[in-house]
């Protein structure tokens, strides 16, 4: 069985990691699970937490936000949105961490990022039993193709 990580792995690891977190792309995914009063290191002293809400801890929870997001992650990658797909891979890669998923993690790292993360994407997909978009420009983005031949959107271009 895997471990996720407790409220304490979590906020110490955001802690070790907030300055390379300029985005706050993984702070998003990150800091909602803590309790207000374990947030509170993370954000200004006048900061008004008085509606902060801790999102539950648990592999369900977990699972779900990230089924969620991957709609958005797939809209991405199919629109060409450089900034965005990329967020939505480091998103992803935040929440395996949470669900204490290492295995999985390498597996995502090693896949390449090209056409805006759809093989990574695909990794994540297959793993975790997420519906992966059926349409042929994807699954070629998937196998590290362009999208269509002669896409001028960025596919395989290398900066996508």
């Amino acid at each position: 069985m895997i471990a996720m990580r407790t409220t304490t792995e979590i906020a110490d690891h955001y802690n070790k990691i907030k300055s390379d977190d300029f985005l706050g792309f993984q702070g998003e995914v990150l800091l909602p699970y803590l309790s207000v009063d374990e947030v509170r290191p993370f954000f200004k002293p006048d900061t008004d937490l008085s509606e902060w809400q801790q999102c539950p801890l648990t592999e369900t929870v977990v699972l779900e936000q990230m089924r969620e997001y991957m709609k958005f992650a797939w809209d991405k990658v199919e629109n060409h949105r450089g900034i965005s797909a990329s967020r939505s891979v480091e998103k992803m890669e935040a929440w395996l961490w949470v669900l204490g998923r290492e295995e999985l993690m390498g597996q995502v790292c090693d896949a390449p990022y090209e056409n805006y993360g759809a093989p990574k994407l695909k990794v994540i997909c297959e793993a975790l039993g997420f519906s992966v978009p059926s349409s042929e420009e994807v699954s070629r983005m998937m196998r590290g193709l362009p999208c269509c031949e002669g896409c001028r959107e960025g596919c395989g271009q290398g900066f996508g």
